[in-house]
């Protein structure tokens, strides 16, 4: 007589999927006893995130107590624990953490000391064609901690009345349009920050920055992070050939990062001239003037005043020098002031950015629902319809930024006719989508090639 084979061992038992604050998350075998103490322990650690959050607002005017009150707060077990689970509403299903998880992940590491989690990179071509910009894909505690430093820096950074980034490729682009039309600014220059991220410095970071020192460098600087490739067999060799040691300045990938380049450019000093402005997104600073000489010269001032920004070692490029009725890029868009008026409209390079990118997504979205009708029991069909759901609202929010663009209507429609027959071919109901939808889905839009937001 034989004896019966022992079941098969998996390493990743199939998940639950259960709604708690906010979001789907999924519950593991042998997870379910500890769910309700789970759900009790995080909650708590909501409130008193709030708590610590209302004591660091307080703290804001002062340097010293603000840097007391950022200590206390990312070494903070519960408020690691709160960032975490906002972290986690925002990833795709198939990336999110249990609540167990969360709570056993909080604990691995001491984010002050050593932050040496795993890090994803990926090498994406820069957008001028040359090149790529390693982009860093973090794990849940450095994402939690780097959330938990975008907010402590936000929560002291005033942004410059030329700063547009939080405001939105839209507002950017009407305020250029008003100062031609309104003020009679009709020369303009672009000016970029070269390597922009990678140009920030750990020691003038911990100089000027309202933060620890630990906070420095091993949440902003990620100092301690391993670093590998696409795919673990291939870390060693991919470090060697790209890297050869920590990718320079702050990490691109990290939601700190964005909140520390916005501060930096905040600080810049630039003395108000009658004839002149400029209009900031990210790293990209627009230059208006009434004369090609006033232009000129704030060019070389604005190129000085760059370099004086705090946190880093900058240089900058001068990316093009037109008249309004000459046309210029700006944030994706083509500007021409014409005598009928200024006409508008997306630039190739943005439409092509566009397509290829709702191409390969609605590929995804299409083989999800597809795997899904084959196997319904897992949750294939749920990240479909939140892939297309995804998908929805980044075409919404390119027409929305391009509104005043005579075809972003058009080429909003026409993708949206592909998402609505993906949505009949597949039978995804209205009250499926609403089902679905949770803070995951909701995806802004930042011009091709810029880092804007977190």
């Amino acid at each position: 007589m034989f004896a019966k084979a022992p079941a098969p061992v998996t390493s990743n038992p199939k998940p639950v999927l259960i709604k708690r604050f906010g979001h789907l998350v999924p519950l593991y075998p042998g997870e379910a006893e500890h769910l309700e103490n789970d759900v009790h322990a995080l909650a708590k650690a909501d409130k008193h995130e709030a708590k610590q959050w209302k004591k660091i607002e307080l703290a804001c005017n002062s340097p010293t107590a603000l840097k007391k009150a950022a200590y206390l707060y990312l070494t903070s077990l519960r408020c690691r624990q709160a960032a975490m689970l906002e972290v986690n509403k925002r990833l795709p299903i198939a990336r999110r953490l249990s609540l167990h998880q969360i709570i056993e992940k909080s604990n691995a590491f001491d984010v002050l000391t050593k932050l040496d989690e795993a890090v994803q990179v990926s090498l994406v071509p820069k957008s001028s064609g040359t090149g790529y910009r390693p982009i860093c894909n973090f794990g849940p505690v450095a994402r939690g901690a780097q959330r938990m430093v975008l907010k402590l820096v936000r929560a002291t950074t005033t942004p410059a009345p030329f700063q547009f980034t939080r405001l939105g490729v839209r507002k950017a682009i009407e305020e250029a349009l008003r100062l031609i039309t309104e003020e009679g600014l009709h020369h303009v220059a672009e000016l970029d920050i070269k390597d922009h991220y990678p140009s920030f410095n750990a020691a003038k970071l911990v100089d000027t920055l309202p933060l620890p020192k630990a906070v420095v460098m091993q949440i902003v600087m990620a100092a301690s992070a391993k670093y590998e490739g696409p795919h673990k067999a291939l870390s060693l060799l991919f470090l060697n050939h790209v890297f050869h040691q920590t990718p320079p300045g702050i990490p691109q990938g990290s939601a700190a990062s964005s909140a520390i380049a916005e501060w930096s450019v905040s600080k810049l000093k630039m003395v108000k001239i009658k004839g002149i402005a400029i209009v900031n997104f990210a790293d990209n600073f627009f230059l208006f003037a009434k004369s090609e000489a006033a232009l000129t010269f704030a060019l070389k001032a604005l190129r000085s005043a760059i370099a004086g920004l705090p946190g880093g070692s900058f240089k900058t490029e001068v990316k093009q020098e037109a008249t309004a009725a000459s046309r210029f890029r700006m944030l994706g868009c083509w500007i021409k002031f014409t005598p009928a008026g200024l006409d508008v409209w997306p630039t190739e390079t943005n439409l092509e950015a566009l397509r290829c990118q709702f191409a390969l997504d609605l590929q995804t979205a299409e083989a999800l629902l597809s795997s899904a009708a084959k196997e319904p029991s897992g949750s294939w069909r749920l990240e479909g319809v939140q892939a297309y759901l995804r998908l929805r609202s980044r075409i919404a929010s390119w027409a929305a930024a391009y509104a005043f663009c005579a075809d972003a209507e058009v080429v909003r429609d026409d993708l949206m006719w592909a998402l609505d027959y993906l949505a009949h071919r597949f039978g995804i109901t209205d009250a499926e989508a609403k089902a679905a939808k949770d803070p995951s889905v909701e995806v802004g839009y930042t011009p091709y090639g810029l880092s804007a937001g977190e």
